[in-house]
C-alpha cells in the first residue's frame, strides 16, 4: 500500500467523494463512462497485469504515442489528495506498448517501476524487461510457426550505462528457462513444460468449445498434488465475463476475476475475489469523444483505500 503524499495538506480536492467508487465515477463529469471503440484488449482477461492488453490496431490507427496520468488517493475518513505520483504507458506507431512506468512512495521512498517491452517483426512479445532495486530482469519468448510459445527464458540484464530511462545492456545472464511441446487432440490442446534439464514437471490441458472459445484449463505438476483448475465464462457476446481458479492444493490461493462492459465492448469493470471474498474494485472511465481511458479507479476493499489514475495528458505519433 502507498503511503500519501499531498501536495498541499490544505489543498482543496476537486473531486466530490460519496463513500463508493461507483458515486465517484458518476461525478467526474468530464470524463464520461463510455467509449466508441474497444481500446482495452481483454480477450485473453490479462487487462490490468504485466502482459500487454491495449487493442493494438486502435492505439495504430489513431497514432497515439503516450498516456500520463497522475495519481489522487482516498483513504477512510480523509479528504482526497492530490500527489505527484505518475503512470505513463508508451507506444510505438505500430500499436504495440514499448514501456510503463509509475513512481510511488514505498517505505517513505520515491521509486519507480519501470517495464520494457520488445517485439518480433510479426507482431509477438519478444520479452518483457522490468527494472527492480538490483538491476534488470527479463522474460524472452520464443514461438513455433503458429505463434504457439515453445521456451520461456529468465535472465539478469546487465546495464552498464544506468542511465534509467536510456540503459545500456553490456550483456544478459541466462539464470533458467523452460521449454513446451505442445499437442493437440480435436479441441482439446495439451502442453508439456520441460524445465532446463529437459525434463518434465507441468502438463497444461487446454478445452475449448466448437468456436474455439477456451472454457477450461488444468495445470498438472508431475510431482506433488498440486492441480490448478481455470473456468472462463462468457457473456452474451463473447467477451470474458469470469476466470476462477481453484488449487486442489491450497484452496487459499482460489481465486476469481470478474469483468463487465459498455455497449461498445469497452471493458468497465474488474472484481477481483479470494476464497469467495471480494478483495479489489478497478472502474474504468472512458472519454466520450475520444474513447481513450481518461481515468482508472483501484479501491482496496478491506481497507477502503481509492487511488485515481487520471489521464490528462495524451501525446500523438
Amino acid at each position: 500500500m502507498r503511503t500519501i503524499k499531498s501536495k498541499s495538506e490544505n489543498s482543496s480536492p476537486r473531486i466530490v467523494f460519496f463513500c463508493t467508487v461507483k458515486n465517484i465515477v458518476f461525478f467526474i463529469l468530464l470524463f464520461p463512462f463510455c467509449g466508441k471503440s474497444q481500446f482495452l484488449d481483454n480477450s485473453k482477461g490479462n487487462a490490468f497485469s504485466e502482459i500487454p492488453f491495449f487493442n493494438e490496431k486502435f492505439v495504430k490507427n489513431n497514432k497515439i504515442k503516450s498516456l500520463k496520468g497522475t495519481y489522487t488517493f482516498k483513504k477512510m475518513g480523509d479528504i482526497m489528495r492530490e500527489t505527484d505520483y505518475v503512470f505513463q504507458y508508451d507506444f510505438d506507431n505500430k500499436g504495440h506498448l514499448i514501456q510503463s512506468f509509475e513512481t510511488n512512495n514505498e517505505s517513505h521512498k520515491i521509486d519507480t517501476t519501470l517495464l520494457l517491452y520488445s517485439y518480433y517483426k510479426d507482431g509477438n512479445l519478444a520479452f518483457v524487461r522490468r527494472k527492480d532495486q538490483i538491476g534488470y530482469y527479463s522474460t524472452h519468448y520464443f514461438y513455433d510457426s503458429i505463434n504457439r510459445v515453445i521456451k520461456e527464458e529468465y535472465r539478469r540484464d546487465i546495464d552498464t550505462a544506468g542511465t534509467f530511462f536510456v540503459p545500456s545492456f553490456e550483456r544478459s545472464t541466462i539464470l533458467n528457462f523452460e521449454t513446451i511441446k505442445h499437442e493437440k487432440n480435436g479441441q482439446t490442446e495439451k502442453s508439456i513444460i520441460h524445465n532446463s534439464y529437459g525434463l518434465p514437471f507441468k502438463e497444461i490441458d487446454i478445452f475449448r468449445d466448437s468456436l474455439g472459445f477456451i472454457l477450461v484449463k488444468e495445470e498438472k505438476f508431475k510431482f506433488g498434488n498440486q492441480r490448478i483448475t481455470t473456468v472462463l465464462d462468457y457473456n452474451e457476446k463473447g467477451w470474458i465475463s469470469s476466470i476462477k481458479s481453484t488449487n486442489a492444493a491450497n484452496p487459499r490461493l482460489n481465486q476469481e476475476i470478474r469483468f463487465k462492459y459498455d455497449d461498445f465492448g469497452n471493458l468497465s469493470e474488474k472484481h477481483v475475489y479470494k476464497n469467495n471474498q471480494f478483495i479489489t474494485d478497478i472502474q474504468v472511465i472512458y472519454n466520450l469523444k475520444t474513447g481513450l481511458i481518461s481515468s482508472i479507479l483501484t479501491r482496496d476493499v478491506a481497507t477502503n483505500f481509492i487511488s485515481i489514475l487520471r489521464f490528462e495528458v495524451v501525446k500523438y505519433h
